[in-house]
């Protein structure tokens, strides 16, 4: 799999090489040092943004002369490269697969799925509906390598329907009403497929959930508008008629309100923790961190056989007792050991000290104020 990981100008790093020979890395390094960036770095491939969403200005290296990031990956077989370079108050993002200019990843998408426990995901079941919605979609992008362009051919659409509810749609023109017409078939077919997706994915979480004495039994659902009448209506064109019928008539209260009050920008995940009978949202930290982990796992388990794969797992032991933080390196273990050739996992932490059990299996790397060292076998 991932063969060198080269980073110039992206975040706090200059000019920083990774060669790597294991597939189990773990970068250490106090708080703030450049952990976290350097998995962010990797995820930008997952999506164009990267876990933490940023816009491409903001991955910059402040302290760098020049105005431009590259994360520049090697695997075993091929090379990806992602860029940014600003100039004149614009930007402009390149891709290239092995040394060659291509619109977008999602080829390279296909083969290689990137997937994500960050620090942030500890509080998901308490954060906005959207954050759930991104992690729902994260796995999606596993379970349908177009996901990733219904949704952004989704959430270009509905910009631009604001556009023309906001400048136009006061006229009552009828050159005004076809434009809405138009975009809006097209929100309810992008829509549909994103709805769609995540209902199956989160179907199969509950299926294919770890039968394990450590990680709760759980249920969970899409909820919406949309996703009820996808589960309600089996005919799919009823469906996309019943969405476009809907969205014509809050023209006026989208236009008010200055939102797209009905679609799949508004739709959230709900979990129950079934061993206790409680929502996800009432759980203790702790037990929301362990119910997060093993929907993680399940996911994995289930889909592990499918392409090549990079985990990227930030601070996860964080929240966990010793007990559990055990269970997880254990689920690491044998997921790099039993997946060799077509897994890499990425790891971070304080200390060198809390992946012990990974011992000589995983490749360490010191991680200070955006400089690597590599240290070499464990001790």
């Amino acid at each position: 799999m991932i063969k060198n990981l080269k980073l110039t100008g992206f975040r706090n790093y200059t000019n920083e090489n990774l060669d790597i020979n294991k597939n189990i890395v773990v970068l250490y390094g106090n708080n703030g040092s450049g952990k976290t960036n350097i998995l962010e770095a990797i995820s930008v491939l997952a999506d164009g943004k990267g876990f933490k969403k940023a816009t491409a200005d903001c991955l910059i290296n402040k302290h760098a002369n020049k105005k431009t990031w590259s994360i520049d990956i090697t695997f075993d077989k091929q090379q990806i490269t992602a860029c940014y370079e600003h100039e004149n108050k614009t930007g402009k993002r390149v891709y290239k697969i092995d040394g060659e200019i291509v619109k977008n990843l999602n080829e390279f998408r296909k083969n290689v799925h990137i997937v994500w426990l960050t620090y942030e995901s500890d509080r998901l079941f308490l954060q906005a509906p959207a954050c759930r919605r991104d992690f729902i979609d994260m796995l999606c992008n596993v379970t349908d390598a177009e996901h990733i362009t219904y949704l952004k051919s989704y959430e270009k659409l509905i910009r631009e329907r604001m556009n023309v509810l906001k400048d136009n749609y006061n006229e009552q023109s009828e050159e005004t009403s076809k434009c809405l017409d138009v975009l809006e078939a097209q929100i309810c077919e992008a829509g549909l497929k994103v709805a769609q997706n995540r209902i199956k994915t989160v179907r199969e979480l509950e299926e294919y959930q770890l039968v394990s004495a450590y990680f709760p039994k759980f249920a969970n659902k899409m909820i919406g508008t949309l996703e009820s009448e996808v589960l309600e209506v089996s005919d799919e064109n009823n469906v996309l008629e019943m969405y476009k019928s809907a969205l014509k008539e809050r023209r006026v209260k989208d236009s008010v309100s200055g939102s797209t009050t009905l679609g799949v920008n508004r739709s959230d995940w709900l979990v129950n923790n079934l061993d206790k009978d409680i929502d996800a949202v009432q759980c203790s930290a702790g037990e929301q961190k362990i119910l997060l982990t093993g929907i993680f796992l399940s996911f994995i388990t289930n889909k592990i056989k499918n392409n090549n794969w990079i985990i990227l797992l930030d601070d996860v032991t964080a929240h966990l007792d010793e007990t559990y933080t055990t269970i997880l390196l254990k689920y690491v273990k044998d997921f790099a050991k039993n997946n060799h050739d077509k897994i890499n996992i990425w790891l971070s932490g304080a200390s060198r000290n809390i992946f012990s059990a990974l011992g000589d299996q995983a490749q360490y790397f010191e991680i200070d104020n955006g400089k690597v060292s590599e240290k070499g076998r464990w001790l």
